[in-house]
């Protein structure tokens, strides 16, 4: 981050807080995000805590946040909520949409609710439950809910991320758009529910057949799919699209008629 957005960060960061001075008590930690980067300035109290720093690194998971309401806030121009924790703490987070010298941010307002009366006695097990609970919300979030892969809400928020990434890093960055041939002809002939298990069998191939740590698959919607390969030349992503295409050359689909 250059040092002309810090000190940006820096002054917009004190302009909210002197604009949420009045109600007391809504937020221990304040952060303006730049959600394509991922970098972030965030205060504390009344000192500045860190400047470019990953947004993510906060929550202690070394990886970006997959329902991430930041990168929401900034596409839809709107105020978006979510619970989330980073192994000590439970926090409420609220993240709208800013103009900090005629570029959009997204601030983002975190409220401790870790003592609020959410947990019961046996604080530590209660706490892992809600954990759980919330990886569940966030995972319906953004995975399609017929094939186990991301969806199209994962596409449009966690594109924009792996572009600007690549570009910084000076890294290719492939996409393989790929649908299933005379799908409608499936549908017609054997109806929606052998189309269903088509469509559920050639996703698992895909997410089967790229590289776990970098790479991602998703439905773009009906028969189609979305792939994209991080650090990848066109010449890798034609290789990783004819290995897929010929195991699904000859996929053979089990359907048990009951």
């Amino acid at each position: 981050m250059k040092h002309s957005d810090n000190k940006v960060f820096f002054i917009a960061v004190k302009n909210i807080k002197e604009s949420l001075s009045v109600i007391k008590n809504l937020y221990d930690v304040l952060r303006i995000v730049d959600p394509k980067g991922k970098k972030t300035l965030y205060v504390e109290g009344e000192n500045e805590v860190s400047k470019g720093q990953n947004c993510y690194e906060f929550w202690r998971s070394g990886k970006y946040c997959e329902n991430c309401i930041s990168m929401r806030a900034y596409n839809e121009e709107d105020t978006f909520f979510k619970v989330e924790y980073n192994k000590e703490k439970v926090f409420l987070i609220t993240a709208a949409p800013v103009i900090v010298d005629s570029k959009k941010y997204v601030v983002e307002i975190l409220k401790n609710i870790t003592e609020k009366g959410f947990f019961s006695e046996d604080r530590e097990k209660s706490i892992t439950k809600f954990k759980n609970i919330i990886r569940d919300i966030n995972e319906l979030a953004i995975i399609d809910e017929l094939t186990g892969i991301y969806n199209r809400r994962y596409i449009n928020e966690r594109m924009p991320v792996d572009v600007s990434n690549n570009i910084l890093e000076n890294k290719p960055i492939s996409i393989i758009m790929a649908d299933i041939d005379f799908f409608k002809n499936i549908n017609d002939t054997y109806g929606h529910s052998i189309g269903d298990k088509i469509i559920k069998d050639v996703a698992n191939i895909l997410k089967e057949n790229i590289r776990r740590s970098s790479d991602w698959v998703a439905r773009y919607g009906g028969e189609e799919f979305f792939i994209v390969l991080n650090d990848t030349t066109g010449q890798g992503a034609y290789t990783v699209a004819e290995k897929i295409r010929k195991i699904i050359e000859v996929l053979n689909v089990k359907f048990l008629l009951i």
